[in-house]
């Protein structure tokens, strides 16, 4: 600050400042800049403020939503599981709708207004619901392929009265609803839907079930028009809005007065959220139309800051998943304007308090500058006469306590400088003094001493150093020709030492180093010197001096030899006896070989089958036993199948037992090739029976390994003339898919697949039946 104003001082002509601006100029700009950073922090501190609340609120409100969809979405799984239990307890059945028919309605009444209707069908494309209308009418409605769809006005108890609409163009099986349901084979959410009866949307909630002889479905619809009225219900800010739509954009409840679908001729239809006739819903979801990616890659709650309509929102998309078939997005957001108005009020008011304090603190700087800079002036004279070598003057005092402090100081500074100029006569005594015992020690020592400067200069070498170097070195060392000039060799060879390696050109470079190959001859003499070298720094880090020491070791070098002979005869011994002992070893090793190869040879013969080459019982119960425990501690699914030649002992008694051999081994070859991965085991499991276990296979992959072991032994066209279901060879297969449990066993996944197999044979052999576990 104080060179930005000598700057400023100087480019106006001036050639000094006064010291009150020097004072004053700095502290008003400092106080400028906090009161406009107390301003600017007020205000984005406030802004923070608001983005946290608006934050927390969106947060709370999609929170709130998600909580009462999730415990509205448990009514059909509630009521399916109803149902389903009257199936498997027997009290209703899949062959008689009519008896469904009171026991739905008096669900839909207990279940009103929450649910729309209550219904059962099974595979003939029969059908059954009970519904009660939000004008309180109760319905049984009945369907079939014969007469379509009829709804009739209904008691308490269920029985129909009059008839009230028809639709003759309903198909039960050809409904994409009752479709998707028995294709998922677990509950399913069904896709949105418009109702026939009441100016509503539907979804509904489904499940296959199966009794002794019948398959069908359980169906639950649930009113979406009901979350509507929970959003209106729901207070989101003063003017917020909340609104639930598909992952495909399709609107499905709001918080506004709208319906999510629109009434043409006649036809109820669901239109896209980006359709809305609300402004603030339209814009919103063209938004996030605009953004693709997001919609269909969003996994958890994002919460955005966006413009729209030219003014700023918050934002909270919350994806809401449900099991198959319900993936919606809960939007809601509030405008920036129901937070803004109180932290805008605050900000006004910082910026005048700000504004009056300073003005009252310049006014005060002004003063207190004037007030300082008299006792400094008179401190400034009496400094001036110091630097002219004038020790008399003495400062007055001053009622100011740091100025007066000062001028004390001074007034002692004056005395403390005549005390050390005597100090320092003495010192240099004692230094000098100092020195000259130094270099008594050094020159006792029984170590070559070799001191030089940061030029390389030397400046100090002891009498051991000049014995060494034949009286003395030069004081300006060249590194380049030292090794020449002074005979210095690597130990051991011809060669001269080499410059970049020598131990005080290295401490030189701020490392400290040692070595003992050194090697020093005069004439017929030769020295082996070990050579301590290492730098004297400042407190900077800067070389101030390098240090380097000589000592004799020639006897140990001697010694060292023939410590090295010695040993190298005796390595000789030991290598010869290693070798030996080698070769002994590697005898051995080629015996245990040799029968470790004939163990597994052995080992094989036991797991395999005599003729079809594949896996034999015993292996096949080893490996589901391992696979079983692999799969039970990772939780991973497990698949086993069970096939059988149909009818093989007609195609033994028709073609002989040989050609009998020879059309199991050709099955056991198309099985091999139906299977892909090398954790898949496929094995004969006796007679004409066969087995694959699929290790972390779902029941899709099963379905798939099945199909394929069909079409192969098809491929095959194996003549068989006393089939009586195909003119070649096929197979029947029992299937079965679980996720092993401690309440299960293999011995259990067996028996399973057993029943499947059997099931396949009742029905026709040929084919394959799936069982679950």
């Amino acid at each position: 600050m104080f060179k930005i104003a000598a700057k400023l001082g100087k480019n106006r002509g001036f050639q000094k400042i006064p010291l009150r601006f020097v004072l004053t100029i700095p502290f008003v700009v400092q106080l400028f800049s906090i009161v406009g950073l107390v301003g600017y922090l007020s205000f984005r501190n406030g802004q923070q403020a608001i983005d946290d609340l608006a934050g927390q609120l969106t947060h709370e409100v999609s929170d709130r939503i998600e909580q009462n969809l999730r415990n509205y979405l448990k009514i059909p799984y509630q009521i399916n599981s109803q149902n389903r239990n009257a199936l498997q307890l027997k009290h209703l059945n899949l062959q008689n709708l009519d008896a469904w028919e009171g026991y739905l309605v008096r669900q839909a009444e207990i279940y009103h207004p929450d649910i729309v209707y209550i219904g059962v069908g099974n595979d003939r494309g029969e059908y059954r619901s009970g519904e009660k209308l939000n004008t309180g009418e109760l319905r049984v409605n009945v369907a079939s392929d014969r007469v379509g769809f009829q709804s009739y006005t209904a008691t308490p108890a269920g029985d129909r009265l009059a008839l009230q609409s028809t639709v003759s163009s309903f198909r039960l099986r050809q409904r994409r609803e009752y479709q998707s349901i028995v294709q998922a084979r677990k509950p399913i959410w069904t896709p949105v839907f418009t109702s026939m009866l009441e100016p509503t949307l539907i979804i509904g909630g489904g499940e296959a079930v199966q009794d002794q002889t019948q398959a069908g479905i359980l169906i639950v619809g649930l009113r979406l028009e009901r979350i509507g009225r929970f959003l209106h219900d729901l207070r989101i800010g003063k003017t917020g809005q909340a609104f639930i739509m598909e992952r495909n954009g399709m609107l499905l409840a709001t918080s506004t007065a709208e319906l999510p679908f629109r009434e043409q001729r006649g036809i109820r239809r669901s239109f896209p959220a980006s359709a809305s006739s609300n402004s603030l819903t339209q814009a919103t979801a063209t938004y996030l139309r605009q953004s693709p990616q997001m919609l269909s890659q969003l996994n958890t709650s994002r919460q955005l800051k966006l413009t729209l309509q030219d003014e700023p929102y918050y934002l909270e998309i919350k994806p809401l998943q449900d099991g198959p078939g319900l993936d919606w997005l809960i939007i809601t957001i509030i405008p920036e304007a129901d937070f803004t108005e109180q932290i805008y009020h605050n900000t006004y008011n910082t910026i005048g308090l700000c504004s009056a304090a300073i003005l009252i603190f310049v006014s005060m700087g002004i003063i207190m500058a004037r007030r300082i800079t008299r006792p400094i002036l008179g401190l400034n004279a009496a400094a001036r006469d110091l630097a002219q070598g004038n020790f008399d003057r003495q400062v007055p005092a001053c009622r100011i306590a740091e100025v007066g402090e000062l001028g004390q100081s001074f007034n002692q500074m004056i005395q403390q400088l005549q005390q050390l100029f005597a100090e320092q006569t003495a010192l240099n005594q004692a230094l000098a003094t100092s020195e000259y015992q130094l270099s008594q020690i050094l020159e006792a020592l029984p170590l070559g001493v070799l001191v030089v400067d940061a030029a390389g200069k030397c400046t100090y070498l002891n009498q051991t150093a000049q014995t060494f170097f034949g009286g003395g070195i030069d004081p300006n060392i060249d590194f380049d020709t030292v090794a020449a000039v002074y005979h210095i060799y690597q130990a051991g060879t011809d060669h001269l030492y080499p410059r970049d390696e020598l131990p005080l050109l290295l401490a030189l470079q701020h490392k400290s180093i040692q070595v003992d190959d050194l090697e020093l001859r005069r004439g017929d003499e030769t020295l082996y010197l070990e050579v301590r070298s290492t730098p004297v720094l400042t407190e900077q880090g800067e070389i101030l001096y390098a240090v380097s020491t000589f000592q004799d070791i020639s006897q140990r070098k001697q010694a060292e030899r023939f410590l090295a002979d010695y040993n190298a005869t005796l390595e000789q011994q030991v290598q010869e006896r290693t070798l030996a002992l080698q070769q002994e070893i590697a005898e051995r090793e080629k015996a245990e070989v040799a029968l470790k190869v004939a163990n597994m040879e052995l080992e094989q013969l036991a797991r395999v089958d005599g003729l079809t080459r594949l896996a034999n019982r015993r292996h096949f119960d080893e490996y589901l036993q391992l696979e079983w425990q692999r799969s039970l501690r990772l939780q991973t699914p497990l698949s086993l199948i069970l096939c059988d030649a149909d009818y093989f002992k007609l195609y033994n008694d028709e073609y002989g037992h040989q050609a009998g051999d020879k059309c199991l081994q050709e099955i056991g070859r198309a099985m091999l090739q139906s299977v892909q991965r090398s954790t898949d085991l496929v094995a004969r499991y006796g007679g004409e029976e066969f087995a694959v276990i699929l290790p972390n296979t779902d029941s899709s992959g099963l379905l798939k390994v099945a199909q394929t072991i069909q079409a192969k032994v098809r491929e095959l066209q194996i003549p068989h003339q006393k089939s009586m279901v195909s003119e070649f060879v096929t197979l029947s297969l029992g299937l079965v898919h679980t996720t092993p449990n401690s309440g299960h066993s293999p011995k259990t996944l067996v028996a399973t697949a057993d029943v499947a197999l059997y099931r396949a044979k009742n029905l026709g052999r040929d084919r394959y039946w799936l069982q679950e576990l």
